[in-house]
């Protein structure tokens, strides 16, 4: 679960940070390539089991070849952002590398399970060495309010999933009540199960202010403070996802 959580949120990210944060691009090709990307994604999404590895890294790729298209039409309008360019795709291509071994070695769980952490390990490590190495102008400097933004939609996405899960075992929980209580055997009353579902949204709720209320202007962020500072950010939301 944590390897693939990793592949996914960082592709995410290879859009939402590493692209759209940095550039802008509204042309027809550009709206077909994010299509292909976000075909990717679902199928990451809907297949993202153990099980299923093969299927979800073949998502996983596909993903990170229309990213690959989007950093080639970038190094070729803005000569500035060639270099950066150049180091993500060549961790993207590294990562694909990684996620072609559950694809090719489909059976072995070994294989599968060092394809997988390969991918993640790459990018996660590339992630903290693309900021120190790329220097001066070769960093191409981010959107802090579009990077905030992104990032709060990611974190909204995980707690979604937490509502989801939070309804599905409150449902179940409710089934088994009523199990229970055709067989008399129910000792708890009827209201402890409202009041897990309530206390459970309360939680969540009660978290989505505490994050949104904390972020700072884009002056004190920590994207502005420094390179490592942004980089440790971006690595705490993704634990925070978890």
């Amino acid at each position: 679960f944590v390897v693939m959580y990793v592949i996914l949120v960082n592709g995410w990210l290879l859009y939402t940070h590493h692209i759209t944060s940095r550039f802008e691009d509204t042309s027809l090709v550009h709206s077909f390539v994010l299509f292909v990307y976000l075909v990717g994604f679902g199928t990451c999404i809907v297949n993202a089991s153990f099980e299923d590895a093969r299927a979800f890294c073949v998502g996983a790729i596909l993903l990170r070849l229309s990213v690959l298209i989007m950093l080639t039409s970038i190094a070729y309008c803005i000569p500035r952002a060639r270099y950066f360019c150049k180091a993500l795709a060549f961790v993207t291509l590294l990562a694909i590398a990684g996620l072609s071994v559950p694809i090719l070695f489909d059976g072995d769980d070994t294989m599968t399970e060092v394809g997988l952490w390969m991918a993640a390990g790459v990018e996660s490590l590339a992630e903290v060495l693309m900021v120190n190495m790329l220097r001066g102008e070769r960093l191409v400097p981010i959107n802090i309010d579009q990077t905030k933004e992104r990032l709060g939609a990611l974190v909204l996405v995980m707690l979604g999933e937490t509502v989801l899960s939070v309804t599905i075992t409150y449902r179940e929980l409710k089934e088994e009540h009523r199990e229970e209580e055709e067989d008399g055997e129910s000792q708890q009353h009827n209201s402890y199960y409202y009041w897990v579902l309530g206390l459970s949204f309360l939680l969540i709720f009660m978290f989505t202010l505490l994050f949104f209320h904390m972020q700072p202007d884009p002056a004190e962020h920590a994207f502005r403070r420094s390179r490592t500072y942004g980089t440790l950010c971006l690595l705490a939301h993704k634990v925070l996802g978890l």
